[in-house]
């Protein structure tokens, strides 16, 4: 049986590369390669594919809000994420509403196309298929701790972490995402409180050496795992 496969990937020459490598491959189809999530829904009632690969780093995924609004579509939809390092910190709210793993676009062709279609066959992916020693969804070994850590943030909360590790301030965080400065504040408190750091210089230090290097997040404590 062929499985159809959509692709959503912004960078050109990854789409392309994905394309022509998920294209040479027996049993698989891609009826879709797109740069955002514009058209999706049209791709989806036309072409009815099995599975979705997403770039993590486009906005409407960042907000969480992609992956429901697929699964609402078509329950049976299958989701894998194609991810830099640095997203992987999404992995825990992508895994809870419904994506069924990540591989990174680091990855040699062949383990991309391992994950293509053990997601296919109904299991989970980050690294190693699920069954290979856990849940390998919530199991990546050089982040687990730090995807521990941000965890508890809400969709809402993580995007504004990812801005104050940008350099963003309050005022350009509000702009960003349409919220007033007070709301902004707000969820820096609740950030705060669900990672236990004691004042906004901690927070700071925190986001921003997230952002500068996702494959070594600093703990909150001041620590940083390597």
């Amino acid at each position: 049986m062929t499985r159809r496969v959509a692709l959503i990937e912004a960078n050109p020459l990854l789409l392309w590369a994905l394309v022509h490598l998920l294209g040479a491959e027996n049993g698989v189809r891609v009826v879709s390669a797109l740069r955002g999530p514009s058209g999706l829904a049209q791709i989806l009632e036309r072409e009815r594919p099995h599975l979705v690969v997403l770039d993590p780093g486009l906005d409407a995924l960042a907000r969480i809000r992609l992956i429901p609004a697929l699964l609402k579509r078509d329950p049976t939809l299958a989701v894998l994420l194609f991810a830099r390092q640095r997203d992987l910190v999404h992995l825990s709210h992508a895994a809870r509403v419904g994506a069924r793993g990540c591989v990174l676009k680091s990855d040699s062709p062949g383990r991309i196309v391992d994950a293509v279609r053990a997601v296919l066959r109904g299991e989970r992916w980050v690294g190693q298929p699920e069954g290979g020693g856990g849940d390998a969804f919530t199991r990546r070994a050089p982040v687990s701790h730090d995807l521990v850590a941000v965890q508890p943030l809400s969709a809402r909360e993580m995007e504004v972490f990812r801005l104050i590790g940008d350099g963003l301030a309050p005022r350009h965080i509000a702009l960003s995402l349409g919220l007033s400065v007070s709301t902004v504040e707000v969820h820096r408190q609740q950030i705060r409180r669900k990672l236990k750091l004691e004042n906004s210089a901690r927070l700071t230090r925190f986001a921003v050496a997230w952002s500068r290097d996702g494959r070594e997040l600093a703990s909150p404590d001041g620590d940083t795992r390597r």
